[in-house]
């Protein structure tokens, strides 16, 4: 969960109001909707902020944008580690083509991600 999905998800709830009521008055459906909550999709497009202002007690503008802000910044957080990631996968993968780790780096390798049969 993002913190524009807990900051919905926690008003939402302190109103007693069902997520597929809130999503009905809103025009959306109720499994959008809670996969903004679960942070899922990062936020709920800003053209419905105004309408969810009036449908869920003490969610105002200002809590949105902070929330969506906040949101942001962690979901870039995330894409610039699933790209680091992505880059030390094609890093080995290149190593490995070209034959450039030591036999016993690759047993190694190999064990851990049990491509051999054999244990220790």
């Amino acid at each position: 969960m993002n913190p524009f999905g807990r900051y919905l998800r926690i008003h939402r709830v302190a109103a007693e109001l069902s997520l597929r009521h809130v999503a009905d008055q809103l025009g959306v459906s109720h499994v959008f909707l809670g996969e903004v909550e679960r942070g899922v999709k990062r936020k709920l497009p800003e053209k419905y902020w105004k309408k969810l202002t009036e449908v869920v007690p003490g969610v105002t503008i200002e809590g949105l944008e902070e929330a969506a802000q906040a949101s942001g910044s962690l979901d870039t957080r995330v894409k610039a580690m699933r790209n680091a990631e992505q880059g030390l996968v094609y890093a080995l993968a290149r190593r490995i083509e070209a034959d450039e780790l030591p036999s016993k780096k690759m047993q190694e390798l190999r064990r851990i991600l049990a491509l051999d049969d054999e244990e220790e």
